[in-house]
């Protein structure tokens, strides 16, 4: 029998892309546990398995690097939302695109918190990170955006509303993400099923899905023409 026979493989020498990749995965770990200030370039390198002078081949520096990391999660995010359903525009789709974020929330929580949690103090990437939450609110108001009127007591415009509720929207559910960070033990179902009890019994009333008060109040209607989902760039 060869002598050989325990030895030990040796380590296959990763490509390029592949320390990329683990760049990033570790990146997205260290900046979600331990914040954007906080994190060092070689805690990153540490936990990808590499040595911290092979990050500086990838990314000149942490904030090219978080910079990175909320283009790629958001442009993830973006496909996961925006695949085709067979649904009308009513509480079905309502109910699916709010389980599609809180699935999302469950399969990605760093990115997560990268994008809609943490707020970096570096301004470049304050400003990547606001971007994409400015997009997100956008993609929500697109869904506003369908009804052909909205039933609302203030007297504000189309436009404006759309925002406003778009806004309200997003921070509701964040909310909600944010506090099921800290209890993971609830299933996601649970939080979909508040979600569209809190944000759908309010929603169709504005769009006019429900009889209730506000459906006598002013009634704002959508320009013509066929809205549908928009991408906010």
């Amino acid at each position: 029998m060869s002598g050989t026979s325990g030895a030990k493989e040796p380590r296959r020498r990763l490509s390029g892309s592949e320390r990329r990749r683990a760049i990033l995965d570790a990146g997205m770990r260290v900046f979600a546990e331990r914040g954007y200030e906080r994190a060092s370039m070689r805690e990153i390198a540490r936990s990808a398995g590499i040595t911290t002078p092979v990050i500086y081949d990838h990314f000149s520096s942490k904030r090219e690097l978080q910079t990175a990391l909320l283009g790629e999660q958001e442009a993830a995010l973006r496909i996961h939302q925006g695949r085709e359903r067979e649904l009308e525009p009513g509480a079905d789709l309502a109910r699916a695109l709010i389980d599609d974020f809180f699935s999302w929330v469950e399969s990605h929580p760093y990115a997560w918190r990268m994008l809609f949690h943490d707020t970096p103090s570096d301004p470049q990437v304050l400003a990547a990170q606001r971007g994409a939450q400015r997009r997100s609110v956008g993609q929500i108001a697109s869904f506003v955006a369908l009804a052909p009127e909205l039933h609302v007591t203030a007297g504000l415009g189309r436009d404006v509303l759309e925002s406003l509720l778009g806004e309200s929207i997003y921070a509701v559910i964040n909310a909600l993400a944010a506090w099921w960070w800290e209890h993971r033990e609830v299933p996601r179902e649970q939080l979909v099923n508040l979600a569209y009890d809190l944000l759908w019994t309010g929603l169709a009333t504005i769009i006019g899905l429900n009889d209730g008060p506000l459906s006598a109040g002013m009634a704002s209607p959508r320009p013509g023409g066929r809205v549908r989902l928009r991408e906010e760039g």
